[in-house]
């Protein structure tokens, strides 16, 4: 069994427009997601 990582952009949504991109580690039995 392997570990699941996805890339993730997190932007903001004000004036500025920054964002951020990281690989987030995954857990697929969760039900709630955050990041």
């Amino acid at each position: 069994m392997g570990l699941t990582h996805v890339t993730v952009t997190l932007k903001a949504l004000g004036p500025g427009g920054g964002s951020y991109q990281a690989d987030f580690l995954v857990d697929t039995g969760a039900t709630d997601s955050l990041a």
